[in-house]
């Protein structure tokens, strides 16, 4: 602990949390709430001073006061870290926290810029509030004169109960979007069979066929026939030659993803098929 209030030194630079509710806060929802900032501070810390070891970074609670839950919270940062740039630290991570929340804040607001992790975080960040009738959430940046003559609030954001319920929503329904499969459309690709059954082709049975396009990914995913003409092309040329591996397919396709990852290719069109030295 020595070596923490060293690092510390006569702090400036303070990060107030306060949580207002009616009804008590359950200790898991209250504690996930300040996990999530302080994991939000150790990555905002990490993106904005590349050159410093990440380790060095993190928040500890200095004081608990009373009313409702107050928590005072300084930044423990490396020795080297000027005084202004602990507080424009602080005062930075103020302005990322409400720059993250705001496009929740409007009924159907998504964040595309927001991370799985984002989402995960600040949809614990607002359980608390969300449960309550009337709570609300502040968050401040405040510098705190060392000779005592007062401080200046530099950043703030607070949200309310409803607020925090359309941040819960919205957070929660787009989880379920980035999850669900999506579609992005290449047009004229070449793309390579990677696996065929020529004898269920000729027999008229479903192939099993996967494909590769180098442009999209390296891996071999699943052919879907988007279209019947498109279908009928390929398997052709499963019917009618030794070996259709050899072969290079000109097609459009919609690339169906899944998580973000490529999962199966729905092919719209043949344009050509050459053979392949």
């Amino acid at each position: 602990m020595s070596d923490v209030l060293a690092a510390i030194g006569d702090a400036d630079a303070i990060l107030t949390i306060r949580i207002d509710t009616n009804d008590p806060v359950e200790l898991r929802d209250f504690i996930e709430s300040l996990q999530t900032f302080e994991e939000q501070f150790r990555r905002h810390y990490e993106r904005t001073h590349a050159e410093t070891d990440d380790e060095e970074a993190k928040l500890i609670v200095k004081t608990v006061r009373s009313g409702s839950i107050i928590v005072d919270v300084v930044a423990v940062l490396a020795p080297i870290v000027s005084d202004m740039e602990r507080v424009k630290t602080i005062v930075d991570f103020v302005d990322m926290v409400r720059a993250k929340i705001s496009p929740w804040l409007a009924p159907g607001g998504r964040n595309p810029d927001a991370s799985l992790k984002d989402l995960q975080g600040f949809y614990r960040a607002v359980t608390a509030i969300a449960k309550d009738p009337s709570g609300s959430l502040e968050m401040k940046a405040r510098y705190v004169r060392r000779d005592g003559s007062g401080e200046e609030v530099r950043s703030e954001f607070a949200v309310s109960t409803h607020q925090a319920r359309i941040v819960r929503d919205n957070i929660a329904a787009e989880q379920i979007e980035r999850q669900a499969p999506s579609q992005s459309e290449y047009k004229q690709v070449v793309m390579s069979l990677h696996q065929a059954s020529l004898d269920a082709a000729r027999a008229g049975r479903a192939a099993g066929e996967k494909g590769i396009i180098g442009t999209i990914s390296e891996r071999p995913l699943k052919l879907v026939y988007a279209s019947e003409l498109a279908g009928q092309r390929i398997k052709s040329e499963l019917r009618e030659d030794d070996n259709p591996l050899k072969k290079a397919f000109v097609v459009d396709v919609n690339v169906e993803t899944v998580r973000g990852s490529p999962h199966a290719y729905r092919i719209t069109n043949v344009y050509s098929v050459d053979p392949v030295d």
